[in-house]
């Protein structure tokens, strides 16, 4: 695979003056054997070069790395050149001459890593070599950052080089009989020759352009927010692999990835696992550098986070079967996105993927029974939540009129000796997940930040209640959003999101139902019905009496006909003698 090349060469080199000479360690992406400066070589500061290599899934990815150090260094004092995984646990490195790498299986028994020293030649104060590090057959999970290191007896050297995974399905695919072959670069396709297809293929294609940018149009300006809710949606990145099929009792890594605008914030990587519509999503584990890593519930113990963001789940059961979601936040800075992948456990010998019967009654059973479960999901969604040092209580569905305001109410409680300014991180989603607000609390002072739909016209807030003093353990609280000016669109669930980070994640649904505001008039004032005027509020009493007057006609209609119908065969019976 070859390397992306950047736009100017870049090359550093750590010289430090030690016994006479300096020792020094230099790294570069590119193929150059341009000689370390005498500024470098005197720089004793740790020089990052970044660089990005991009392959799709199932490739190899290759990494070849120039190194510079003294001529008169000996092989005793470079001593180790490592490639680090982004997760910082699996690497390879070459000591001595000796190479090996270490971690978990799936990267070990893919990984290779060897250099190569250059002969130095008479006069020459710099020895170079390169360093190769391979990865076999890559998924989406082993993107990331890799940091290739060359330590010497005095300094270490270290750079990163971006590892970019493309999904299969998004790979450009070879050329077929009659292709040119011509691929002029990454980002292009290829191309058939110039056929008689070409001009309908371009016309087909024009138009197509023409009619997908009247619609953008359109998309674009249905409200004056719409660049601010699709700013929160395309700030961060996130990348999923596909759905996996696994046997029960065996294991499974979830692949996902992401992208943010920079590199000085430590995004709070979160996985889910979705109950449906009634009842909330689980959180399954959370991970954020340095301060944050925990599997939680029946997860604890079975996940880890491998690759940048990727799942790994360990002796899997039929319980585990569901959609998950990848969720990467920087709270207050860049919001949220998220990824979702299935994950299905195989049943029986054969390796038969669990599915709904196919049979008509079947599936009149298996919708009677989510029917009647979804009532009893309901309930309990409105109910306490047990266990754990949050107890959430989601306020009754609402019911709000169109233009009027609607609000959403969470009760909590937590423990009393617990300090509340841990209770950093609230949430209110909206059901689509891309409109919400968060709240972010500093020392006790709660900062807002909403995004999406919910800018400029959503308010949340906390409200903390004073501690009982009758001996009551139990500090309690509310979480408020409050929607202005409300339309039909705004029906569906919203859900609430309460962290102690690392201790406990509680979120509960609200449904909030809109209704038309519909001005029914007064007594005496009867010449005018909201029917002729639009509105749709007596639609069921409306449709009741119109159905109802059809059907009167339809079948005095009917009657007649039949009448005429039984007359007519009458006389014909007569005539010829039919009896």
């Amino acid at each position: 695979m070859a390397l992306s090349f950047a736009s100017h060469w870049m090359c550093t080199v750590l010289v430090c003056l030690a016994v006479g000479y300096s020792t020094a360690a230099a790294v570069n992406v590119t193929a150059s054997d341009r000689i370390p400066t005498p500024g470098a070589r005197r720089d004793n500061r740790l020089q990052f070069i970044n660089a990005e290599v991009e392959v799709c899934e199932g490739e190899n990815a290759s990494f070849i790395l120039h190194m510079a150090i003294p001529a008169n260094l000996t092989a005793d004092q470079v001593y180790e050149r490592t490639v680090w995984s982004p997760d910082k646990i699996n690497f390879c490195h070459i000591s001595g001459n000796t190479s090996a790498c270490y971690g978990k299986d799936f990267f070990v028994q893919r990984a290779t890593i060897s250099d190569t020293w250059f002969p130095v030649q008479p006069g020459e104060r710099t020895k170079h070599g390169q360093l190769k590090f391979q990865l076999n057959n890559v998924s989406l999970a082993d993107a990331g950052r890799y940091g290739p290191e060359l330590k010497t007896d005095f300094y270490l050297n270290s750079v990163n080089v971006i590892l970019t995974v493309k999904d299969a399905s998004a790979c450009q695919q070879k050329p077929q009989d009659g292709d040119t072959g011509e691929k002029t670069d990454p980002e292009t396709y290829w191309r058939r020759g110039f056929e008689g297809g070409f001009g309908a293929g371009f016309g087909a294609c024009l138009g197509l352009v023409i009619m997908g940018g009247l619609a953008a149009a359109i998309w674009r300006y249905r409200t004056k927010d719409e660049n601010q809710r699709n700013e929160a949606v395309t700030i961060i990145q996130v990348r999923v692999g596909k759905d996996k099929a696994v046997p029960p009792g065996g294991s499974a890594v979830l692949p996902c990835n992401y992208s943010v605008p920079s590199d000085d914030v430590q995004p709070l990587v979160s996985w889910w696992k979705d109950r449906g519509p009634v009842l909330t999503r689980r959180i399954v584990y959370e991970y954020r550098a340095g301060r944050l890593s925990k599997g939680y519930g029946g997860w604890a113990g079975r996940t880890a986070l491998v690759g940048q963001a990727s799942l790994e789940i360990l002796n899997i059961t039929t319980d585990d079967e569901g959609k998950y979601e990848c969720e990467v936040r920087v709270p207050l800075v860049y919001g949220a996105a998220r990824g979702y992948i299935l994950l299905s456990v195989l049943n029986g010998e054969h390796g038969e993927q669990n599915r709904v019967p196919h049979s008509p009654l079947g599936r009149t059973a298996m919708i009677v029974v989510g029917v009647l479960v979804s009532c009893l999901l309901l309930t309990a969604a409105s109910s306490a939540m047990d266990g754990g040092l949050i107890r959430l209580k989601p306020q009754h569905n609402v019911t709000a009129k169109e233009g009027q305001n609607a609000n959403l109410t969470w009760k909590f409680g937590v423990p009393a000796e617990i300090d509340v300014t841990n209770m950093n991180d609230m949430t209110v989603w909206a059901e689509d997940r891309t409109s919400y607000c968060e709240l972010m609390s500093e020392n006790g002072i709660y900062r807002k930040f909403c995004y999406g739909d919910f800018v400029g016209r959503a308010e949340v807030a906390v409200t903390w209640f004073p501690k009982r003093e009758d001996g009551n353990r139990t500090r309690k609280g509310q979480l408020k959003l409050v929607l202005t000016n409300v339309t039909r669109d705004d029906t569906g669930w919203y859900e609430g999101e309460i962290k102690l980070h690392g201790r406990d994640i509680r979120n509960g649904k609200i449904f909030l139902h809109v209704t038309e505001n519909c001005l029914v008039p007064s007594t005496g004032v009867s010449t005018v019905s909201p029917v002729s005027t639009g509105c749709r509020c007596d639609g069921i009493s409306t449709g009741l009496g119109a159905g109802f007057g059809l059907g009167l006609l339809s079948g005095a209609g009917l009657v007649i006909l039949t009448t005429k119908l039984k007359a007519m065969y009458n006389a014909y019976q007569n005539t010829t003698g039919i009896s």
